[in-house]
């Protein structure tokens, strides 16, 4: 498995008229052993600092 070919997508969060949860774009992927474990939780908080950085300087250009 190659981590770096899984595409990053934007989670959206949704609540339906029964009050169920549904995550859309959200994806689970199985590790074979703790080096490819390592990466993939690697890779979540690579993404995850990208967003917020990429949020905060979106926030930033409107009050601009």
């Amino acid at each position: 498995m190659n981590v770096h070919t899984i595409p990053c997508r934007k989670v959206s969060l949704m609540e339906d008229s029964d009050q169920n949860i549904h995550l859309k774009n959200l994806s689970v992927h199985a590790a074979n052993n703790e080096e490819e474990a390592l990466n993939l939780l690697f890779l979540g908080d690579t993404n995850r600092m990208i967003a917020e950085v990429w949020q905060a300087s979106k926030l930033n250009n409107i009050y601009r």
